[in-house]
């Protein structure tokens, strides 16, 4: 029977599955973002299959996490987290995901009145396209709540996944939706793996969720165990520039200040083709063999560094901020988010058990927020200067703030935080008057090699099973955060490469920093 607290916290059935979710998570600002992924594919799918596979999934060992809904703690309860309530059984009055379907099968994508101005698929040249917010019809239904608030509505019973599905007579759109509060982008990559293993029949082949009950992140942060596993055997390196007391006034009258004279941020989503940023990272490269010294007798074998496309993104984002400013650039602070994932034994999934047949289990996976920040502090030089340089100096930075020492010591800050009854967001400044730029990177969920909807795929006649794979793969794909803020300012996302290794990227900047950016990709066009 369901019942509803007298604090009119939740409405609560009492034989619900109740999972956790991390005390770390409830005092971040991401606590009450609603995000979406929205991914097309150049084919007809049937929406019946790709449903049915996900509830098939979200009914399966600790993936019903995410077939849930979520709860407020009782007002005496410690601690005071958000918890995710799951029906023990899932019923089409209490199913386990909030699962709608766009009928336009009559009309192609380029015919429908919305659906036209996407962006277009594999194009030659770098682009700026319209806001990823603009199609939020095509995200979710309407009833779907902007902000976590909405899915706390005491009585209602809201799951916190959201499917979307549009057709058209040539495409389909599928979107996925959920409360940040309960993943990350590498637990959405996950998410979409297993929903594609679900698809294809091959369960035994789902990877098991790890640490469905625990609060991974904020546990790892324990004083004596992280002293036991070395996190005071050398300092914190970001101590110097975390931003406290003093400091952090001065960095929030400066952000208040940024508000205040520029309010307008547009958000705009940012194609890069993979030839495009093949270049910016060979060019990058050669940026920093350009300052390496030189053994001329030697030349040839020197080996050339190595960058990621990630680093060689966060330096150019670097360049087109500073650019922005004009003639009086301000240092630049950026903040890069670190997955947390395979960095302490507590986040390292470990070996699947033995097994006597030929396949091997799949190992498990973390679905759930695993994240903190990585820093580099930018002069106006450097911004302005070679970006290969920035990306170097970057690759450097992270080698020591994501080893194991360095990350507990930024776990500890996170649930010092929390301990005290703060917002658990870090911010370092060097100076704190710096321009903030901060930045997402979802290029390692690979959403493009994780989803594979091909047995969904409607194929008039009988297709070759290579064409119909071809099909079921992601041509586009864009992320939206379905409340705007203030607040949201100079960050850029790359939510990932589509089937042709065609890099997408999301961002919110002032209209003269995308000025900038247009100026850029007009020069790589060329």
């Amino acid at each position: 029977m369901a019942t509803v607290s007298s604090d009119g916290a939740a409405a609560v059935a009492a034989d619900d599955d109740v999972y956790p979710t991390g005390r770390i998570d409830n005092a971040m600002v991401l606590k009450t973002m609603v995000l979406s992924v929205t991914m097309r594919f150049d084919a007809v799918l049937e929406p019946s299959k790709l449903h049915a596979a996900l509830c098939t999934l979200l009914d399966t060992g600790d993936w019903r996490r995410l077939g849930g809904r979520l709860r407020r703690p009782a007002r005496d309860e410690t601690p005071q987290v958000l918890k995710i309530h799951v029906p023990r059984l899932h019923t089409a009055s209490h199913p386990p995901v909030a699962y709608s379907y766009a009928d336009f099968s009559g009309v192609s994508i380029a015919e429908h009145e919305l659906g036209r101005h996407l962006p277009g698929v594999n194009g030659r040249d770098a682009a700026l396209y319209a806001a990823a917010e603009d199609f939020r019809e095509f995200a979710a239904a309407r009833d779907l709540p902007d902000t976590i608030d909405g899915f706390l509505v005491p009585g209602e019973d809201r799951p916190v996944l959201s499917l979307r599905i549009t057709g058209f007579a040539d495409a389909t759109l599928v979107a996925v939706a959920v409360p940040h509060i309960l993943m990350d982008a590498m637990a959405l990559g996950e998410l979409m793996g297993a929903w594609s293993l679900a698809l294809a029949g091959r369960m035994d082949e789902v990877p098991p969720v790890l640490g469905a009950r625990e609060d991974v992140a904020y546990d790892a942060a324990d004083a004596e165990l992280a002293s036991a596993q070395g996190g005071e055997k050398e300092p914190w390196a970001l101590q110097p520039v975390y931003l406290a007391g003093f400091s952090f006034v001065l960095f929030v009258v400066r952000f208040l200040w940024a508000i205040l004279t520029e309010p307008a941020m547009e958000s705009r989503v940012l194609y890069l083709p993979k030839g495009t940023l093949d270049r910016m990272r060979a060019g990058a490269i050669d940026d920093i063999a350009a300052q390496a010294p030189r053994d001329d007798d030697n030349a040839a074998d020197t080996a050339k560094p190595w960058i990621s496309e990630g680093d060689v993104l966060f330096a150019w984002a670097c360049r087109v901020v500073s650019l922005a400013q004009g003639t009086k650039p301000r240092p630049i602070n950026a903040h890069n988010a670190l997955n947390l994932r395979n960095r302490l034994p507590q986040t390292t999934p470990p070996p699947p058990p033995p097994t006597d047949g030929d396949k091997q289990p799949a190992a498990g996976v973390f679905v759930r927020n695993l994240v903190a920040l990585s820093y580099l502090p930018v002069s106006p030089a450097e911004a302005r200067g070679p970006v290969g340089l920035v990306a170097a100096k970057y690759r450097a930075v992270l080698a020591t703030q994501a080893s194991p020492t360095q990350v507990l010591w930024m776990l500890r800050a996170l649930r010092a935080c929390v301990d005290a009854g703060k917002d658990a967001n870090i911010v370092c400044g060097a100076p704190p008057t710096g321009e903030l730029l901060t930045m997402t990177n979802w290029i390692k969920a690979d959403f493009a090699r994780a989803v594979d909807f091909s047995p969904a795929v409607v194929v008039d006649g009988v297709a070759a099973a290579g064409e119909r794979g071809r099909l079921g793969r992601i041509v586009y794909l864009h992320s939206q955060l379905h409340a705007r803020s203030s607040t949201v300012r100079n960050t850029l996302g790359a939510v990932g490469k589509d089937v042709h290794g065609n890099m997408w990227l999301g961002g919110y900047f002032p209209p003269r920093t995308w000025d900038v950016v247009q100026k850029e990709l007009d020069k790589m066009n060329q």
